[in-house]
C-alpha cells in the first residue's frame, strides 16, 4: 500500500526540477499521511498528519488556516539552492538554528538572513524521492529524528545514510507534492 502511494504522488509529480514560487507540502517517506510541519508556537518543525482546515491561532501568530502550517513556498535562490518559507509565516524561512551541522541539530522557522544556513538544495534519487540538504552542510539533510511517526515527531539535521544502514533511508527521504 505505503508503495503504491508513494508511486503515485512521484508519478503525478513527475518534473524533476521543483517551481520557484510554487507551494508545496513536504511528505516524509517514513510516514507519507504526515507533512513537515510548524508546530505549536510558531518556530519548531515536525510532522504531523494532515491538519483540517481550521482557523487556530498560534501564539503570538494570526488566526490563519492550519493547512498553511503545512505548506511551504519555495523560493529560488540561484545555484541549485531554495528558501523554504511557511505560508504560516512567509517573513520566516526554514533554518539551522545557528548554522549548526552536528547530527541533532535544530531545524526552526526563522527571520531570513540570507545565510547559507537557510538555503536547501533537492536532490532527485534513483526512486523519485528526494534528500533535501542544507548549503552550509551538504552532508546532512532533514531527518525525521528517531524515525519516529507519531504526529509532532521533531525533524532535526542528521548525516546523510546509505538506505540500507538504516529504516531504508525513509527518515530521510522526501515528497514534494505540490498542491498551488
Amino acid at each position: 500500500m505505503q508503495h503504491d502511494l508513494i508511486a503515485a504522488i512521484v508519478s503525478a509529480n513527475p518534473s524533476d526540477s521543483l517551481r520557484d514560487d510554487a507551494t508545496y507540502e513536504l511528505r516524509p517517506r517514513l510516514a507519507l499521511d504526515s507533512r513537515l510541519t510548524l508546530l505549536p508556537g510558531g518556530h519548531d518543525v515536525g510532522i504531523c498528519e494532515a491538519l483540517p482546515e481550521l482557523s487556530l491561532p498560534l501564539p503570538g501568530l494570526p488566526a490563519l488556516p492550519t493547512q498553511s502550517w503545512q505548506r511551504w513556498r519555495l523560493f529560488n535562490a540561484g545555484g541549485g539552492y531554495y528558501r523554504l518559507h511557511s505560508l504560516y509565516d512567509t517573513d520566516k524561512a526554514l533554518t539551522v538554528v545557528g548554522g549548526a551541522s552536528a547530527d541533532g541539530s535544530a531545524i526552526a522557522l526563522e527571520a531570513v538572513s540570507g545565510k547559507s544556513e537557510q538555503l536547501w538544495k533537492f536532490e532527485r534519487l534513483p526512486d523519485g524521492l528526494l534528500r533535501i540538504s542544507p548549503k552550509h552542510a551538504p552532508n546532512s539533510v532533514l531527518d525525521v529524528y528517531g524515525a519516529h511517526t507519531q504526529n509532532g515527531s521533531p525533524v532535526k539535521l542528521f548525516h546523510y545514510y546509505r538506505s540500507s544502514e538504516k529504516n531504508d533511508g525513509y527518515a530521510q527521504r522526501w515528497v514534494a507534492v505540490r498542491v498551488l
